[in-house]
């Protein structure tokens, strides 16, 4: 049976939770277990796909197309394991499942509550299948009351009331205590009763409430093929909107078991400069407001900007009541691969093992130590300039950004990224900031707003002999840029941004042309790509069929397909049905590409993607004044 570890933060956000349980997976899973996650955020959105990047950050797409929190993005590197739609809830989402099913009239006209309490359901022994009075068998205070409640409800025998829940999808179980206790075997129950059950409850009658619809998203992640479920718990301890999750997970150490269940607790301990002291008072109140909502903690993690000291973890340890080894000191870190090594030699790993009784497991970070050795010696800049609408809010980019540390990772190249606002693009091209770029990349994203400067800078790099990768909407500025000043389609445009343009050479997908919700509704999810054999992306790759994520509605015009390959450009991969362009480059230029779908979401830090470190390896040789690599080139194939 799967374990689980919940992670929750108190006194401030932003604290770093998402690194805590990606970095504790990473220690896990150098152990041998198997490990997956989950985040829940207690925001009223179904999910974050509708929501502004600069409220939430970067929406990270899964495998199967569910658009989920960007901390699902840290936890895919460190685990380097694909997580799917169900590895994020919120509470817009589980609301939305409890009230679909409230209107379906699952709850048989049951009041819905946050919380249930009582236990809705009854045992049903064969004594019972009479009329109700005079039961020979029972022995219990539960006849009268039981006899009242089926009086009320005007249900004369046990096996009407028995038929009534059956019809009506009812699982009806029979506990241990009527087993056990009571001594029937599974020939004295009736027809429809499971013998066996753990609990006696009409299952269906509870489980849509919305603390066990919680747990229910916890429960599904515990598959056959998973050791360990790590949880992290969004928000604050404090915040009224983070209750039902922590009722949750406190029941849910009844549910499965108390050796099955370990509680991590991120708090701050922070420095005050007139004192010159670490406080612990933020920690102590904060563990104070967690035992409250009925959660002791088992291990607590320290954030701070410098070490705990012994007697500060003496203290934190008295006062919280917590062992004192199981007080973590979480200092900054240099780069963040760097912070599960950290963990280890606070001994975090081993004691959350010793709790939950993976003992037996040898732990393995050779592979994670080389990778943090070759970041390490990765010296060499390489300047990036990344073009974007919201670049006063990094996160709106993580995963982005990663990508390009993965790649100049792999060449020894460090990434000194300048964030360039779309919209101020024109007035720098004439300037030396685009021409000093080593690289640029032109990210995904949505609306009218610095779309010419996206447009304008995708032409300067193609101008400039500048490595250039497109994500998205990257391609599409791409596409228009080529279409205008290489093809001569004066005001090419895409339908996104003006519907009156003579030459809509990006244009809504088929699919989507009937779609009216905005949630949900994109071409979402991991599809697949045939690449044009010798082309730098099929170079790249190593292979010609590819599958990468995708978020998007607009496409490259097939009308137009056939004139840009006429004027230069490949269409370097196509869908498998040769409908959809997903790639595109321009032969003869260092690096000019452009892909549909975002193969950042995929980058590892020890494998990075392709793409990324194809960019980077480009850009570190215009760094260093080599020559750019070619492709000769005698005709323009077709990817047909």
């Amino acid at each position: 049976m799967a374990k689980h570890i919940f992670v929750t933060g108190g006194v401030s956000s932003s604290l770093g939770k998402g690194l805590t349980a990606s970095s504790l997976g990473r220690l896990l899973k150098s152990r041998g277990l198997r490990v997956t996650m989950q985040k829940l955020d207690p925001y009223i959105n179904v999910d974050p796909g509708t929501m502004n990047p600069f409220e939430h950050g970067e929406v990270f797409v899964t495998e199967d197309g569910g658009e989920t929190d960007l901390d699902l993005g840290h936890y895919e590197r460190f685990i380097d394991e694909h997580l799917h739609r169900d590895s994020n809830a919120t509470t817009g989402s589980i609301y939305q499942a409890v009230l679909a099913r409230e209107r379906h009239g699952d709850f048989l006209g049951k009041t819905v509550k946050v919380s249930p309490v009582g236990n809705p359901a009854m045992p049903m022994p064969l004594p019972m299948a009479d009329v109700f009075t005079g039961l020979p068998g029972m022995k219990t205070v539960a006849t009268a009351m039981m006899k009242q409640k089926f009086d009320k409800k005007g249900v004369a025998k046990v096996e009407e009331l028995r038929d009534i829940c059956l019809e009506s999808g009812v699982r009806l179980i029979a506990c241990t205590m009527t087993q056990e206790v009571f001594g029937f075997e599974a020939s004295d129950f009736i027809d429809g009763v499971e013998f066996g059950g753990a609990g006696a409850c009409l299952s269906d009658a509870r489980k849509s409430h919305i603390t066990d619809e919680i747990k229910s998203r916890i429960l599904r992640l515990a598959t056959e093929d998973v050791d360990v479920v790590i949880t992290e718990v969004g928000g604050t301890v404090g915040d009224i909107e983070i209750l039902p999750f922590l009722e949750a997970i406190r029941q849910f150490r009844k549910d499965v078991g108390r050796d099955s269940v370990c509680y991590v607790h991120v708090t701050l301990v922070p420095y005050l400069d007139p004192s010159g002291e670490q406080k612990t008072k933020p920690t102590q109140h904060s563990v104070t407001e967690l035992r409250s909502r009925g959660i002791q903690p088992d291990v607590i993690v320290c954030r701070s900007d410098r070490p705990i000291s012994a007697a500060l973890k003496r203290k934190i340890s008295l006062q919280c009541d917590v062992p004192e080894e199981a007080v973590v000191s979480a200092v900054d870190a240099p780069n963040l691969y760097e912070i599960p090594l950290a963990f280890h030699e606070e001994g975090f790993d081993d004691y959350v093992c010793g709790l939950l009784h993976f003992d037996d497991h040898e732990l393995d970070l050779s592979a994670w130590e080389a990778l943090v050795s070759r970041i390490e010696g990765a010296v060499t800049p390489v300047r990036i300039g990344l073009i974007g609408k919201y670049v006063n809010l990094p996160d709106a980019y993580l995963s982005v950004v990663e990508a390009l540390r993965h790649g100049g990772y792999w060449h020894g190249a460090k990434l000194e990224l300048d964030w360039i606002q779309a919209e101020e693009v024109e007035g720098l091209m004439a300037g030396s900031r685009l021409r000093n770029l080593d690289g640029i990349v032109i990210p995904g994203g949505f609306g009218e707003r610095g779309i010419e400067g996206k447009i304008a800078a995708a032409g300067y790099a193609r101008d400039n002999g500048i490595p250039c990768l497109g994500l998205c909407l990257g391609l599409q500025v791409m596409v228009i840029d080529f279409a205008r000043n290489v093809c001569g389609l004066t005001g090419a445009n895409s339908r996104e941004f003006d519907v009156r343009s003579p030459h809509l050479v990006i244009d809504l997908m088929d699919e989507q042309r009937e779609v009216v919700e905005m949630g949900g509704t994109m071409r979402l999810g991991v599809y697949p790509a045939r690449l044009l054999p010798g082309s730098q992306v099929a170079t790249a790759y190593g292979e010609q069929l590819v599958y990468e994520r995708h978020r998007h509605r607009y496409e490259v015009n097939p009308r137009y397909r056939t004139r840009l390959e006429e004027s230069g450009m490949w269409c370097s991969g196509v869908s498998p049905d040769d409908r959809l362009v997903e790639f595109i480059e321009l032969p003869g230029h260092p690096f000019w590409v452009g892909t549909q779908a975002h193969p950042e979401f995929k980058s590892r830090p020890d494998r990075p993607h392709p793409l990324f470190r194809e960019l980077m390896g480009a850009a570190l040789a215009r760094a260093e004044g080599r020559a750019p690599r070619l492709i000769q080139i005698e005709s323009v194939p077709q990817a047909r």
